[in-house]
């Protein structure tokens, strides 16, 4: 359960804070809602239907600087496997980003710059499905590590990528 004035993250949604619980009728039938508020966004606002245990399974808390921590360790010591089938690639990206799943964010994003590396190396370019969910994706890592690490979204991602070029060398 959740309180008014947590800060959680709700799947690409990105980081928000809990404003109210409100109730509503809808259809003749009164039901609670989560209220959140962008945190990075002006007059986003969304409504999660309280007793929808699909939708407030995308909402978590916003990880710890521990955790942050624990999760690049985690990318930089585990070597990344790279999935040719670009179909499975999207459905795989559109699971993790509607999941929230910060973990799995970071170790897509780890394999796309590898793999744009590379790609580049040889005078190709990325696929935009792999274009649009790293930027998606850096988007909410920068959004949440930003906030909690109390840094620039853009200072957070250019020390990641960093991390995963000086590993590739």
């Amino acid at each position: 359960m959740f309180s008014v004035n947590d800060t959680v993250l709700y799947g690409a949604s990105g980081v928000c804070v809990i404003s109210d619980i409100e109730k509503r009728t809808v259809c003749g039938k009164n039901h609670s809602y989560y209220v959140l508020n962008s945190v990075y966004r002006d007059n986003s606002t969304i409504l999660v239907p309280v007793d929808n245990d699909t939708l407030v399974g995308k909402m978590r808390r916003v990880l710890s600087q521990d955790e942050i921590a624990g999760i690049i360790s985690e990318v930089l010591k585990n070597p990344m496997r790279w999935e040719d089938d670009e179909r499975m690639r999207k459905e795989h990206y559109k699971v993790i980003l509607s999941a929230g799943d910060s973990l799995e964010m970071v170790k897509q994003m780890k394999n796309i710059h590898i793999h744009k590396k590379e790609l580049e190396d040889n005078g190709k370019k990325l696929h935009l499905a792999d274009e649009r969910f790293f930027k998606d994706a850096e988007r909410v890592i920068g959004e949440e590590f930003s906030l909690v690490l109390k840094a620039d979204p853009e200072d957070i991602m250019n020390a990641i990528l960093q991390k995963f070029d000086s590993e590739s060398t």
